[in-house]
């Protein structure tokens, strides 16, 4: 619901690229930790935040929140009807916490 959530369009924008960015920073984080480059000419986790960070700029955008999963998980578990600690629970392994 946090995706959707927002006053408009902008908002939402800033809030989808802000989650793809985390995704990307969650990425860059594990190419790090376990030495894995990406094949085939793709572009590393650094190298996508960079560009999702660019299309923000580009769209005027507000900056990108560094909002992390678990704020995400505390602002959309109440929306879909859990607890974000049950949610936290069950995900922070997943996530690296």
């Amino acid at each position: 619901m946090w995706l959707l959530d927002g006053a408009g369009r902008s908002e939402r924008r800033r809030h989808a690229l802000s989650l793809w960015g985390e995704d990307m920073r969650n990425r860059q984080q594990h190419e790090t930790d376990t030495g894995h480059l990406p094949c085939g000419g793709g572009l590393t986790g650094a190298e996508r935040l960079a560009e999702i960070r660019a299309l923000a700029d580009q769209l005027g955008l507000a900056p990108l929140t560094a909002s992390r999963s678990h704020q995400i998980l505390l602002t959309a578990a109440p929306a879909a009807g859990l607890t974000a600690l049950k949610v936290e629970r069950v995900l922070g392994p997943v996530l690296g916490r």
